[in-house]
């Protein structure tokens, strides 16, 4: 039983290296057929059947790990390719191996680099120059971490460089010139490169960091390019005066904008106020005049009554000016309405005083 056990772990381990090689064997040959549709016998051309290993069988550009028994490069370099890359196989294929180098270098191919080629996670190498690839770059290349060479040269590339691209610590070659590249380059710290070309396209702005390593001839062809090493020297930098003006602009514009909020708030508070105000007053009852009563009137023209000397009342000169046919209306104690003429008026005075004489006489006679 312990001699079983080895031999059953050996079967184990080749029948999972079989079927590792025999999840590619399949989508290599219909890459293979995307990157050459013109030529339907390429497969059989370069050994690539269905019946056969690519590692053992040594396929033409395959190249195997041999501790592995996994796929390690597809070097097709010169193979007369007028196809394009089709992005779903190639997954599939990095998915499925440890796949680091990947050559295409000098053929014909169309269209654009897929973004799947972020599942090349691998990858080291990429080689694309002298074809007719055209579109801009995917954004997810700069998820290759482990790429150190990129060559995509002689292409008809357009548009402006992923600005993470110089995010990729370990490259050391990048390989642009002849596109259509727009923009700016990113910010390659190009100390750490030993090949580094992006010449003859249209890129904008100053050079990368160290650029004084490589000649002039990495940079020609960009009119928009400035720095050592090229002839053009960029402007200079705004005088720091301008930096401190704006600065010192900051605060301002921070204090008016405050102020402003605060403005606003206080206008907000007012009107708030304002309106609160003006419905309490609608919502006021107005409690009306109330009438006096028979009482009321009745102790008033007594009090009016006792403070006069007699219930008679003379009219004012104005009246009496105005003619004798004015009359004067006087309330009694019981509240009978009296019409006086202005003649009955001036003769009051008189009996009055009559009537006091006879009071002071009969006064005398008495006290006799």
């Amino acid at each position: 039983m312990r001699l079983l056990t080895p031999v059953f772990l050996l079967l184990l381990i080749s029948a999972a290296k079989s079927q590792t090689i025999d999840d590619i064997k399949l989508p290599l040959i219909y890459f293979l057929r995307k990157l050459s549709p013109n030529n339907p016998n390429i497969d059989r051309n370069l050994n690539w059947t269905a019946n056969s290993d690519p590692c053992s069988d040594r396929w033409r550009g395959i190249t195997c790990n041999n501790r592995l028994q996994s796929l390690r490069s597809i070097d097709l370099e010169s193979f007369k390719l007028t196809g394009s890359i089709d992005g779903e196989l190639l997954s599939i294929l990095c998915n499925s191996s440890s796949l680091t180098i990947l050559n295409l270098n000098s053929n014909s191919l169309t269209g654009n680099l897929p973004p799947e080629i972020s599942y090349c996670s691998q990858l080291t190498n990429l080689f694309l120059s002298d074809n007719r690839l055209s579109g801009s770059l995917p954004s997810s290349l700069p998820n290759l971490r482990n790429l150190k060479k990129l060559d995509i040269s002689n292409n008809n590339f357009s548009g402006d460089l992923p600005w993470n691209l110089s995010d990729i610590s370990g490259l050391d070659t990048f390989l642009a010139d002849h596109n259509h590249f727009t923009g700016t380059i990113p910010d390659f710290d190009l100390n750490y490169f030993n090949n580094f070309n992006v010449s003859y396209n249209q890129f904008s702005g100053s050079v990368p960091l160290n650029s004084v390593n490589f000649p002039s001839s990495s940079f020609n062809g960009n009119p928009g390019l400035c720095g050592k090493p090229l002839d053009v020297s960029c402007s200079p930098p705004p005088p720091p005066s301008s930096s401190v003006s704006e600065s010192k602009k900051a605060p301002v514009n921070t204090v008016v904008l405050i102020s402003g909020y605060v403005l606003f708030g206080s206008t907000l508070v007012l009107l708030l106020l304002y309106f609160l105000r003006k419905k309490k007053k609608k919502n006021r009852v107005i409690t009306p005049k109330r009438e006096p009563s028979d009482r009321e009137l009745l102790s008033s023209s007594e009090k009016q009554e006792s403070n006069l000397v007699s219930e008679y009342s003379i009219s004012s000169p104005q009246s009496a000016e105005e003619g004798s046919s004015s009359s004067l209306i006087v309330l009694s104690k019981d509240r009978r309405r009296k019409d006086l003429r202005l003649e009955e008026l001036l003769r009051a005075p008189a009996e009055l005083m009559r009537k006091g004489k006879r009071r002071v006489s009969e006064k005398n006679y008495e006290n006799r």
